[in-house]
């Protein structure tokens, strides 16, 4: 279903509003992180919104994501979050992070991210990988500065780095929730039709009686 601007303007503010703390661009305070590939897709991520370029801001998340979410994102639509940036904190903007702590996503929470993308985008990956970063941001322009400290998700499916904004915890809440409403669906379905089968036998032993009437 093709989405409407309005929808993809909605969807860009509330992804920056959650994520901008956790990003950052050309101007990193860590520069080893540069070699890290983890990172690669926060650096694509703010190189896409820098340079208002939707390809690499969109190669920041995976496939089945951008599809769902952000298929008919244009180069306009970054300029317009850009221009909205530059009248709260002024010109020449710059953004920074720093990872300040990491740590490795367990192997029972990357079974639970990988079983989450393959009931919620109907997508069958291999979640290999997986990280959760404690990042420091910055976002500065001329007349105001902002920086605050976020939780960021990055985890490797199908052999490529990519944020995806979903914690272990999320994913398996979400897998339990599923499948609660699951097994309230079956065990709905189960009563209708023990009830029907009720109703069969009560109309067929009413026509058998019926029947049994009318010859005697």
């Amino acid at each position: 279903m093709k989405k409407s601007r309005l929808s993809i303007k909605v969807l860009m503010v509330l992804a920056l509003t959650a994520m901008l703390v956790m990003l950052t661009g050309c101007g990193s305070k860590d520069k080893e992180k540069e070699q890290n590939s983890y990172t690669k897709p926060i650096d694509n991520y703010f190189s896409g919104m820098q340079d208002a370029k939707a390809d690499v801001f969109k190669s920041a998340f995976p496939d089945f994501y951008v599809e769902e979410n952000l298929s008919e994102l244009k180069d306009s639509d970054l300029e317009e979050q850009l221009e909205e940036f530059r009248e709260q904190y002024g010109e020449d903007i710059k953004m920074s992070y720093e990872i300040k702590k990491e740590k490795d996503v367990e192997k029972d929470g990357l079974e639970a991210v990988q079983e989450y993308i393959n009931e919620m985008f109907d997508k069958k990956v291999d979640v290999a990988e997986g990280k959760e970063l404690k990042v420091e941001a910055t976002i500065e322009g001329k007349d105001d500065v902002d920086a605050d400290m976020s939780k960021l998700y990055v985890y490797k499916i199908d052999g490529q780095w990519k944020l995806l904004n979903a914690s272990p915890d999320t994913a398996k809440g979400y897998m339990e929730y599923t499948k609660n409403e699951e097994n309230a669906e079956n065990t709905e379905n189960a009563e209708n039709t023990e009830k029907t089968e009720n109703t069969e036998n009560a109309e067929n032993t009413e026509n058998t009686d019926a029947i049994n009437k009318t010859e005697n």
